[in-house]
């Protein structure tokens, strides 16, 4: 039986087999540490990735979809069938068709200044990828974009190009995230409630 003198006034020490087994061990614990902290570190990169794109892409939508919901309001009752000021306003491939399915302008609010007449610059509002960037109004909302489509449908949900049959569209913006490793996708479908049915 040991005695706790003998185990405190034990001179013996360790050999050096048995610091060679501790140093291995530790060495082996502090990898095993490390490859642990390095996994999560780049799952945790990515996922800050993901979660930015995607908002990223939320929010950018939401931009497009409030502009598209008040398309073609008309507070002071100006838009008539001669004098269609306020709707979808191109791009067109003659006066009542649309062309393209990856640029859109449309009246986003109303004739803010009350004057009859369309303003460019602050009533009418133009949606388009530029070199993988959505610009709306030129000004860019978001990068990494590779893909951007409106789906024009009217209201049987047929898909149309007719102006005038138009009664929702749908949005579809693909986007990568900024080291291009994923890429993330939002499609929504978004009713016109300002367009005469």
């Amino acid at each position: 039986m040991i005695k706790n003198t003998d185990i405190l006034f034990n001179n013996r020490g360790l050999t050096l087999v048995e610091l060679m087994i501790v140093l291995v061990l530790s060495l082996l614990l502090m990898a095993a540490v490390y490859l642990s902290f390095q996994v999560q570190s780049t799952t945790s990169n990515e996922q800050h990735q993901v979660m930015a794109t995607q908002q990223d892409l939320r929010a950018a939508i939401g931009i497009v979809e409030r502009d598209i919901i008040n398309t073609g309001c008309d507070p002071l009752f100006m838009n008539t069938p001669i004098n269609t000021i306020f709707g979808i306003k191109g791009p067109l491939a003659s006066p009542t068709t649309l062309t393209s399915s990856t640029t859109v302008t449309i009246t986003s609010t109303f004739d803010a200044n009350a004057n009859g007449v369309l303003d460019a610059a602050t009533e009418q509002v133009t949606y388009d990828l530029n070199a993988g960037a959505l610009q709306r109004n030129g000004t860019t909302l978001v990068t990494n974009v590779t893909n951007l489509q409106f789906i024009y449908r009217d209201g049987n949900d047929t898909l149309t190009t007719t102006i005038e049959d138009i009664r929702s569209i749908q949005v579809e913006i693909d986007m990568q995230s900024p080291d291009g490793q994923f890429l993330r996708e939002l499609s929504r479908r978004i009713k016109l409630r300002n367009i005469r049915t």
